[in-house]
């Protein structure tokens, strides 16, 4: 501060702080909304790395214009069904393989287990669409069981009612 107490003396002497005065009363600048730059500067897939990277998967999820990223970011925020959508690619393993997560967080098993398959036909070493492959196909079998079981058990719980319907008939 006393380094300028002699430029403002030099002002006030000249009448020019009396003009400079006012400019101290303004109201200070609004702060630019990053939005505004970030569309001048960065694409819009670009711009939803950077929300991805920030945890906002939802929003990365809209701003990306690759499927792929669009895809991962919507798996990444639980929204499976969308994910779905969005790995549409059926020339890459990898996008058949996140396609195949999708369905199966999804519930939709047997789609899952076809992508997995076709993931397998361009890229039969990719141990991690195998494991998951055996993993949804053990689970497929241990589905079809139950419901095997559970007709079994409604099959005889008809018979045993009509053995009791016909001895009361008796």
């Amino acid at each position: 501060i006393l380094l300028l107490l002699p430029v403002v003396l030099s002002l006030f002497r000249k009448g020019w702080i009396v003009c400079l005065l006012p400019l101290m009363f303004a109201p200070l600048p609004q702060t630019a909304h990053a939005d505004v730059w970030d569309d001048l500067w960065l694409t819009p897939d670009q711009q939803g790395q950077r929300a991805l990277q920030e945890g906002n998967n939802e929003a990365a999820a809209n701003l990306f214009e690759d499927n792929n990223w669009a895809g991962t970011a919507a798996y990444q925020s639980g929204d499976y069904e969308r994910a779905t959508q969005n790995f549409t690619d059926k020339d890459s393993a990898d996008t058949l393989y996140n396609r195949g997560n999708a369905l199966a967080k999804a519930g939709q098993i047997d789609e899952a287990i076809e992508a997995y398959r076709e993931s397998l036909k361009i890229k039969p070493e990719q141990q991690d669409a195998i494991e998951n492959l055996a993993l949804l196909e053990k689970l497929q079998q241990e589905q079809q069981q139950e419901q095997s079981d559970h007709q079994d058990n409604q099959d005889q719980q008809k018979d045993e009612q009509n053995q009791d319907q016909q001895q009361q008939d008796s």
